[in-house]
């Protein structure tokens, strides 16, 4: 279960971040906003066990308070804060500037944020959770007129580094969501550009008129992933724009088919840090008739990583990019049990301990493939995982086509190089297998 508490969440991007982290099962969220109406509209549409409202000024200390409150109260922990809340006015040469409304925006767009997360995050701490900052390209780029907003989103910046020099337990980021079609642009185009160059209002006209402004859908699904799935210690600190390569594997919903769980009727959405991956447990490579298979099998706590997983995937070995199946996996996640056993009564050594024999099994037990265009590997993946009983794991063959159709035996070098990384890795029974021994578990290449 993931608890995230959003800032802004009534219209914009706000709005779309919170459709999207509702859209999947078992997530909860608190959404913050001063127009009290669209937040009802979410609780009606979720209901109060998913969705909590805050209405208020989030520049006041109250609203924050109240937001990591009713999240705790309500739901128990916090996992990620989104801070999307923000203001453009006053927009104006530094030369005119009004200090008054200056520190206003200030108040919306940086200070609230900090009061927010300061209060979140011993709880972050203990959720090992992320914080998640809109900012803008106006943070890094000067626009006339914009002085106090892009000085407010280079605050942002900043404050991301800092947390993320600070806490060792909880990231930061900050994300530029691009030229987006929300309110925000409207009122740059009919009331603050009298106070714009005619080259600078010109753009945001122009984006308006060719259709170039981007959906909100999109910058929100990314912030909506981040919050979702945890990001790794290379993105920690760091401002983005949206469309940086970096942030590719968020742009996206999780590519996997999700199976129900075999003994639960939720779906696997879980939110996670990704560390990169050292060690991918390869098989010896397959060929047949110039057709090339290769597996990995990497240990897995959620399929909402699979996304990192795979782009971790294409950046560790260029021949990846040329394969035409890059991942065919299956994938299947647990919670562990730990049991301890009655042991058989000896006559215990003087000084000795005795040890307790311990059983370990799983509960919510969650699955699913993804054939990567080749019908039927998926399914036949998650069949291997099935029959050894292995559990938090992730198998993921790729292949290169040579140009000759290998009819139904191209399935025997999937699940045979899926076999052999699995004893790579060592999991499940292959744990306890002698290094001469597994030699004798490696299938023979055609």
């Amino acid at each position: 279960m993931s608890v995230i508490i959003l800032t802004g969440a009534s219209r914009g991007i706000g709005a779309s971040i919170a459709e999207i982290i509702l859209a999947q099962p078992d997530t909860k969220l608190v959404v913050v906003a001063r127009s009290e109406q669209p937040l009802n509209d979410l609780i009606t549409k979720y209901g109060k066990d998913r969705v909590i409202s805050v209405t208020g000024d989030i520049a006041a200390p109250e609203t924050s308070t109240k937001a990591v409150e009713v999240a705790l109260s309500c739901f128990g922990k916090i996992d990620s804060v989104i801070a999307n809340a923000g203001v453009l006015d006053p927009v104006d040469p530094v030369a005119k500037a009004d200090v008054a409304q200056w520190r206003r925006l200030f108040d919306i767009n940086f200070f609230s944020i900090v009061d927010l997360v300061s209060k979140a995050i011993p709880e972050l701490r203990k959720t090992k959770g992320t914080a998640i900052f809109v900012s803008s390209g106006a943070s890094t780029s000067g626009y006339h007129g914009w002085g106090a907003y892009g000085a407010s989103k280079a605050a942002v910046n900043s404050l991301a580094k800092a947390i993320s020099v600070e806490e060792t337990d909880v990231r930061a980021i900050s994300v530029a969501p691009g030229v987006v079609d929300t309110q925000m642009q409207a009122d740059i185009r009919e009331v603050f550009g009298k106070n714009m160059t005619t080259e600078g209002l010109k753009r945001f006209t122009d984006l308006k008129t060719e259709n170039k402004l981007l959906s909100p859908e999109v910058p929100a699904t990314i912030y909506a992933n981040l919050a979702l799935r945890g990001f790794s210690g290379e993105l920690n600190g760091g401002y983005f724009r949206y469309n940086d390569e970096k942030l590719e594997a968020y742009s996206k919903t999780t590519p996997t088919r999700l199976l129900k769980s075999t003994q639960s009727t939720h779906f696997c959405v879980l939110r996670f840090h990704t560390e990169p991956i050292s060690i991918w447990n390869e098989s010896q490579i397959v060929t047949d008739r110039k057709s090339k298979f290769q597996a990995r099998c990497v240990p897995l706590r959620s399929c909402a990583a699979i996304p990192d997983l795979i782009s971790q995937l294409r950046v560790s070995d260029k021949t990846i990019l040329k394969a035409s199946h890059v991942a065919m996996l299956a994938w299947r996640t647990g919670e562990e049990v730990h049991t301890q056993l009655a042991s058989p009564k000896k006559k215990a050594k003087k000084d000795r301990v005795e040890k307790k024999p311990v059983s370990v099994t799983y509960t919510n037990i969650q699955q699913g493939f993804d054939d990567c265009g080749e019908s039927g590997s998926g399914q036949r993946l998650l069949q291997v995982l099935e029959s050894l009983d292995l559990v938090n794991v992730c198998v993921i063959v790729t292949r290169w086509y040579g140009g000759t159709h290998l009819g139904s035996i191209r399935f025997r070098h999937i699940t045979t190089c899926a076999l052999e990384s699995i004893i790579a890795g060592k999991y499940g029974k292959f744990g306890d297998t002698k290094s001469d021994s597994r030699k004798k578990g490696r299938s023979k290449h055609t």
